[in-house]
């Protein structure tokens, strides 16, 4: 048996599918985590993504990054099958643990304090990661950032 779309029935009302016929690293992941059975409201997502014929690529990139975004928590492993077709279709993931704050590059989405002056405006931790295709970015990364403040700052004596 295979995905492609099969004739109307009798009804009139087209068939439902689990999954696309896949085409491609992105809408082979799709249809993998689509199809996995871990929610009904993604596979219908996926669905409508196909509905129309084959999407284009940037399309299926944002459906990528918001599937993974959806279940990255609770279903790492669908999520790293995600990113897989990701990477595979030439978009990687920018985490920027450890990197320099740039607002330039980075959102600012919450602070973090150390008692260590050398981390001050170094990223603490990526909170939402961000994503590029080729050189083009599509989502920067959004973070937490160090701040170092006067010792004793804020605190009563």
């Amino acid at each position: 048996m295979t995905d492609r779309p099969r004739a109307p029935a009798a009804s009139g009302a087209p068939p439902r599918r689990a999954a696309p016929a896949a085409s491609g690293p992105m809408a082979e992941a799709l249809a993998e985590v689509a199809g996995s059975g871990i929610s009904q409201a993604l596979a219908q997502q996926v669905e409508r993504l196909f509905a129309e014929g084959p999407p284009g690529r940037e399309a299926l990139v944002e459906a990528c990054i918001g599937c993974r975004d959806q279940i990255a928590e609770r279903h790492p492993r669908l999520a790293g099958t995600l990113l897989d077709g990701l990477n595979r279709a030439g978009v990687r993931e920018i985490v920027a643990d450890g990197q320099r704050f740039d607002p330039r590059v980075h959102e600012a989405f919450g602070i973090e304090p150390t008692e260590r002056p050398e981390l001050h405006d170094v990223v603490a931790e990526t909170v939402k990661r961000g994503y590029a295709d080729g050189d083009r970015v599509i989502r920067v990364p959004q973070v937490a950032v160090y701040r170092h403040g006067a010792p004793g700052a804020g605190t009563a004596p």
